[in-house]
């Protein structure tokens, strides 16, 4: 009766054992989960920074490229009164040109 008293404590004990190694094992597995989980919000968090830096740059980006229309249409408007004051020069010097005859018609009519 000793005998299959020490037996079946000895397969409780072995039992146990195993158990005992199997709750480690859930717990070492448990720990790499939550150290896992670390890492992901560690890295979702660092991608949110990322998306954050590239919005506020595309943002810089749009400002500066509003700022360059601006001044590509601040040049259209002085080449284009630069181009009407090159006309008007131009149309003064023809009207010049045709007083410059007609005065030297004049002038030739007064010659003896």
């Amino acid at each position: 009766m000793i005998g299959s008293i020490k037996t079946g404590v000895d397969r409780a004990v072995k039992s146990m054992d195993e158990a005992s190694q199997s709750v480690q094992a859930g717990v070492d597995l448990s720990s790499e989960a939550g150290s896992a989980l670390v890492e992901i919000v560690s890295s979702a968090s660092d991608l949110q920074s990322l998306v954050q830096q590239i919005a506020a740059a595309i943002e810089e980006m749009n400002s500066t490229t509003d700022e360059i229309a601006k001044d590509i249409e601040q040049v259209a408007s002085v080449t284009r009164e630069s181009s009407n004051s090159a006309e008007q020069v131009t149309q003064a010097a023809l009207e010049l040109s045709t007083l410059s005859v007609s005065l030297e018609n004049s002038v030739q009519e007064f010659k003896i």
